[in-house]
């Protein structure tokens, strides 16, 4: 475990006491006053040793508080090549330096109250140990608040890529890209999220929003958790937005998972493929086209849209049967929305068999197509992922024979969800309820 993580919980456990006592505020200096004030009283109480005890003590509970970050550090420097872990040397400045400064106050403080025997100290002497640790009181934690050089969107000027959801394409890389991304959120108002390190935090600049090297660090930091086990830190709009041009490793994870969401995709594919193949459909006559192809919808309707003439609803026209309607150049077909469904096309020069047996409903509808392009899919895409093209006559009348066989509702992997299409040249304009459905069961 990296002393990084000790050091965390270390310092959350007695920032906790610390906002109780008081004492570590501005970097000591409530502990020297408590430490001051205790020896005075209690050399004028003529009890100088418990005065000392009392100063000693906050010196010591200073050095503990303020010494477990460069103590964390020097560990891990020790163990590892860990540099990277605390944000880098930035991040080293930011959290550790302002450590040093608590450390080097508590050292004074102990100096002070040391005991002497024999002869007295000289007057510098004495004259010093107080200075040092008023100065180091004074001018350290003043520096720590400065607020440190911050970029301006101005000075970074358009970019010359687009961060997509995806990050298939990150052209320009680090700090400044990073920095100039955050600035440009910045002037362009990105409130999405409203991050407590960019409010308020000791090295805002005057216009708001987290000086350079603090927001760096911060970016490091979270590089390291979004490619670590424990995951990303919280969302930060303005921050997270920008990681990839700091993180190539980010970069390389998302394209990984977008490699495999697609790998996965292929291979759910492939399975619904082999499963619709089991069950192909034989024909009894020699048809002129012939395709066939495992499809999916969002909300249980395939159909061929050419533009249809008229308005109306055409859902609605479905009736009692509930699987196919038409008019011209619109027609729709109702399926199951939570089932693979193994769809077949078939175009005949004229009318072929009729095919009853194993089928759970047959409709039959006439069919004007105005473009000669009958081609059945999900409207959700317009169609593109649908069926090549039926209508082999081009424009005019079509018979179109719609078969559908219920998948089985525990698994469709024993039996998927079937829809046979056979168009042939026509111009009766009928509906014809061949087989009505066995027990309602398809909504």
């Amino acid at each position: 475990m990296h002393q990084k993580n000790l050091h965390t919980a270390f310092t959350s456990l007695l920032g906790t006491a610390a906002w109780w006592i008081r004492l570590l505020m501005f970097n000591g200096l409530a502990g020297v006053v408590t430490g001051f004030v205790a020896m005075v009283s209690a050399q004028a109480a003529g009890v100088p040793g418990k005065g000392r005890v009392i100063a000693r003590s906050v010196a010591a509970f200073m050095t503990a508080f303020y010494g477990i970050s460069p103590v964390a550090l020097a560990v891990d420097l020790v163990a590892g090549d860990c540099l990277s872990l605390w944000g880098g040397p930035t991040g080293v400045q930011v959290v550790v330096l302002p450590d040093l400064a608590g450390c080097a106050t508590a050292a004074a403080l102990f100096a002070a109250t040391a005991r002497r025997g024999g002869r007295r100290a000289a007057k510098p002497r004495r004259v010093a140990a107080v200075l040092v640790p008023l100065c180091l009181i004074v001018f350290l934690p003043t520096a720590d608040l400065a607020p440190g050089e911050h970029t301006s969107a101005q000075e970074c000027g358009f970019g010359t890529d687009v961060l997509d959801l995806q990050l298939a394409e990150v052209k320009d890389f680090g700090e400044r890209a990073f920095l100039c991304e955050v600035r440009r959120a910045e002037a362009a108002g990105d409130s999405r999220a409203e991050d407590p390190i960019e409010m308020g935090y000791p090295g805002a600049a005057a216009e708001g929003g987290m000086a350079d090297r603090e927001l760096l660090a911060e970016a490091r930091h979270r590089c390291l958790r979004s490619t670590s086990a424990e995951g990303p830190v919280r969302r930060s709009s303005r921050i997270d937005g920008a990681l990839p041009r700091m993180c190539p490793g980010m970069v390389a994870m998302s394209q990984f998972r977008v490699l495999r969401s697609s790998l996965e995709l292929l291979i759910e594919d492939d399975e619904d493929r082999e499963k619709c193949r089991r069950f192909r459909h034989r024909p009894r006559a020699e048809p002129v086209v012939v395709h066939s192809k495992p499809m999916w919808t969002d909300h249980g309707i395939l159909e061929s849209y050419e533009g249809s003439e008229g308005a109306g609803y055409l859902l609605d026209d479905l009736g009692d049967d509930r699987l196919v309607t038409a008019k011209p150049g619109h027609l729709v077909m109702d399926v199951h929305a939570d089932h693979v469904i193994c769809v077949t096309g078939e175009a005949y020069a004229r009318r072929p068999p009729l095919e009853l047996a194993g089928w759970d409903q047959v409709v039959e509808v006439g069919y004007r197509s105005p473009t000669g392009r009958i081609r059945i899919g999900d409207p959700m895409y317009g169609g593109a992922d649908g069926l090549p093209d039926l209508a082999f006559r081009g424009k005019g009348d079509y018979r179109v024979r719609v078969h559908y066989r219920e998948p089985d509702w525990e698994n469709d992997d024993r039996r998927p969800q079937q829809l046979l299409v056979i168009v042939y040249p026509g111009r009766d304009s009928r509906t014809l309820v061949l087989r009505t459905a066995r027990g309602g069961t398809r909504i």
